[in-house]
């Protein structure tokens, strides 16, 4: 679980003070720290758009258990590995979750439809 610093703020500022939305700041922390799962496979099981999943390279078990039980449900899905990243490689590596995006739509759009 994350820890705040004095003032419940996790940088030690109240970020309503800055302009920016109350509680704004809190809203990534359960992700990021893990205390917040959600499980899509019932929504990912029905998908009919086109999709990939991208995940870090470096997960730890759980998340390498999740990644597997996806991957199971829908093999037909491109998956991505971005190297040096664990639970949030759009965060970790921008660049390269960027790159691999770009990489998926061009082999699903012909490049003389765009």
């Amino acid at each position: 679980m994350a820890r705040l610093r004095p003032g419940g703020h996790p940088c030690g500022s109240d970020p309503t003070r800055e302009g920016g939305q109350p509680g704004a700041a809190y809203s990534a922390l359960p992700f990021l720290s893990g205390d917040l799962r959600y499980d899509f496979a019932p929504y990912l099981r029905d998908l009919e758009v086109p999709s990939a999943l991208i995940y870090g390279a470096d997960l730890n078990s759980m998340g390498r258990e999740t990644r597997d039980r996806l991957v199971a449900l829908r093999p037909d899905l491109p998956l991505v590995l971005v190297d040096q990243a664990k639970s949030t490689p759009e965060l970790e590596h921008p660049a390269q979750v960027a790159a691999a995006i770009d990489r998926l739509v061009d082999e699903l759009v012909p490049s003389d439809e765009v």
